[in-house]
């Protein structure tokens, strides 16, 4: 931050660059911005469909795999402890089944030499027992075993239930059905989307082991979980993306059944569902809070992306979407994980932020689109284990919650005027180019 005050002061405008209100018209063209290239997206998404569905056979799928979403995770994903520590040294009490040598292939992030005791301690407490919110915070800080996490991950469900009852409420007003319908119920009915989420579950983690043979019991595993989510939910149905999220959620836990809940109360509870609806209100929305985050915390990073014309939609809507799983190692989504099932969704935009941050003086340094793009695919894995345990808790740290109310006000404010101004029909065409000149001009007048 003290870098951060420094590079403002020393600009033409000094610090007002942060504190002065944003001019309307540079925060119109961020949010038409932002719009505009949700659409693009949009688009190649739809291409990728034509190309996926074109190709019968199931090895052509796998080659031209929908490349936004799922590139091929990094080695360091697959690369495993060694098995001792895995396999073999799982005590039986933790009711864990042998399959689990196989699900836990993963480096996790390291937790503190207390967090197995102490976690020890609060696990064998009485489930119908609040625990009070700090201490459960102060745990999860410490990190979370990893052979515990799938119980954990419940017991913070819980937890979140015991404070704000049981039942789904869905949080949008779209949702149409019953939230609380039973996992086996949902199992026995047919989907119209199996054929999509058959073809999706071979792209999802193609190097786990648990996943990659085909028809294997973590593959069956993940079919049903995606159809009986689709048969729930039939407003998202089945949504790329949400493979990945049923996905590590199945590692963690010994039955289908948990994983179901845990998957229910992410995208219910949580509202994490809003963000898979064929509108896209919600991930358009987040890419713009997304963008609006960088401009306010991390202004240099945010200055370098606009002047290469590169906005958050074009690598962070596979973060929101995959929860980070279509490009990190399975121990950072898992981590991750921890800290949604804490404090919900805005843990996402957190350690987006403090991940950009960490990394801020090597995105500075590229100089150009390309070494920008090739840096945010492969440079922004490559953490040490120590930073990465920095990076989760600078994120537990932060408090985004009035910054992410005020930027979706923003937000709904320039919609609802597009919106009058769409209905008036006074469109003048120009209109989207002025303001992206204007928007330019603003920055490059601001040093």
């Amino acid at each position: 931050q003290q870098q951060q005050q420094q590079q403002q002061t020393s600009s033409e405008d000094k610090p007002t660059v942060a504190a002065a209100p944003r001019s309307r018209a540079e925060l119109r063209s961020l949010w038409r911005k932002a719009i505009r290239e949700q659409i693009t997206l949009l688009k190649m998404d739809k291409q990728n469909q034509k190309l996926l569905g074109s190709s019968s056979n199931n090895n052509t799928i796998q080659a031209n795999s929908c490349q936004r979403l799922s590139p091929a995770p990094p080695p360091s994903t697959t690369a495993a402890r060694p098995s001792s520590g895995l396999g073999g040294g799982i005590s039986p009490d933790c009711g864990l089944d042998s399959a689990n040598g196989i699900k836990l292939n993963y480096k996790p992030v390291r937790w503190s030499k207390e967090a197995p005791q102490q976690w020890d301690r609060i696990l064998k407490q009485d489930p119908t027992k609040k625990v009070p919110f700090t201490e459960v915070a102060r745990l999860v800080r410490l990190g979370v075993p990893m052979k515990r996490r799938g119980e954990i991950w419940m017991f913070l469900m819980n937890q979140y239930q015991l404070r704000y009852g049981t039942s789904f409420q869905p949080v949008d007003s779209d949702f149409r059905g019953d939230a609380n319908q039973t996992y086996r119920g949902l199992l026995s009915q047919l989907s119209t989307q199996q054929h999509e989420i058959f073809v999706d579950i071979g792209r999802t983690f193609p190097s786990h082991p648990y996943y990659s043979q085909y028809l294997s019991i973590g593959q069956l595993s993940l079919f049903n979980l995606l159809k009986a989510y689709s048969l729930l939910d039939r407003q998202v149905g089945y949504c790329q993306g949400l493979s990945f999220v049923a996905g590590i959620l199945l590692l963690h836990v010994d039955s289908e059944d948990e994983a179901f809940e845990l998957m229910r109360h992410l995208m219910f509870n949580f509202g994490l569902r809003k963000q898979y609806l064929p509108s896209m209100d919600a991930l358009h929305l987040q890419l713009y809070q997304m963008t609006r985050l960088l401009r306010d915390h991390e202004f240099q990073i945010f200055d370098h992306f606009d002047k290469h014309d590169i906005s958050p939609s074009l690598y962070a809507a596979p973060w929101f979407l995959t929860l980070f799983a279509s490009q990190f190692p399975l121990g950072f989504v898992a981590r991750l994980l921890d800290l949604i099932y804490l404090i919900g969704i805005e843990a996402i935009f957190r350690v987006s932020l403090t991940l950009l941050a960490y990394h801020r003086s090597s995105i500075i340094d590229c100089a150009s689109l390309e070494f920008i793009m090739d840096f945010m695919r492969d440079g922004l894995t490559k953490i040490d284990d120590q930073n990465l345990v920095k990076i989760f808790n600078d994120a537990l740290a932060l408090d985004l919650r009035n910054k992410l109310i005020e930027y979706e006000i923003e937000y709904s404010f320039y919609c609802a005027e597009d919106m009058a101004r769409a209905q008036s029909g006074n469109q003048n065409p120009n209109q989207h180019h002025h303001h992206h000149h204007h928007h330019h001009h603003h920055h490059r007048g601001a040093g």
